[in-house]
């Protein structure tokens, strides 16, 4: 008898729902009982996030906060390899497409993302770009011995230092950075920020 209980409380819980397909299969809602249900279906480019997409799950995501009934949502996705995290990356080659995705797409919320990266050191954008694109490859310990070289170049460099004066010594917001574009800096010069150190410098982890 107990047992037939706890079937019926697990089938009220679990059939309860609400499926809702998008037009091209990209992200899946379900709504069973009480959770929302969010699956990111784009196994091929581990999931990868579009435009589209975020536009759903932020139109899905109001309805579901505006529901009382809703007590959770849950994010999940197919395919054994990735969630999502970096997948966006995979269309992504460079800053400069980055620039050109947010013109594009001319949005108040583009166009603000735009005057901040203006505003940013172009090789510190080009060196976080290739350290994403890097560390979806990488276990823990590699990306740590990755984040140390970079680390280390980055502090002989003259960008660092400089952000440091426009915004904590003289204030002036007004950093002047070398070199100051995006076109100005090559492959091989960000290559160079993700090199080996000598054994004695590398990052010993034990």
């Amino acid at each position: 008898m107990f047992r037939n209980i706890v079937q019926k409380q697990f089938s009220r819980f679990f059939f309860k729902r609400n499926i809702c397909v998008t037009q091209n299969n990209e992200i899946l809602f379900d709504y069973i009982n009480q959770a929302g249900i969010v699956q990111l279906n784009k196994p091929k480019t581990l999931n990868a996030l579009t435009h589209s997409m975020i536009k759903q799950l932020y139109s899905k995501m109001k309805e579901w906060e505006s529901d009382e009934k809703t007590q959770f949502i849950i994010i999940k996705s197919t395919g054994p390899k990735a969630f999502s995290a970096g997948g966006d990356l995979k269309n992504t080659k460079n800053v400069e497409t980055i620039f050109e995705q947010l013109k594009s797409d001319g949005s108040s919320f583009a166009l603000k993302q735009i005057e901040i990266l203006k505003n940013k050191s172009p090789t510190s954008l080009k060196i976080t770009l290739e350290q994403l694109k890097r560390g979806k490859q990488f276990d823990l310990n590699e990306c740590l011995k990755m984040e140390y070289r970079i680390l280390h170049y980055v502090i002989h460099g003259h960008d660092f230092f400089e952000g440091v004066r426009a915004v904590l010594i003289d204030k002036d917001n007004k950093p002047q950075w070398k070199p100051n574009s995006l076109e100005n800096i090559s492959n091989q010069d960000i290559e160079s920020y993700f090199e080996k150190l000598s054994p004695n410098n590398e990052l010993q982890l034990s």
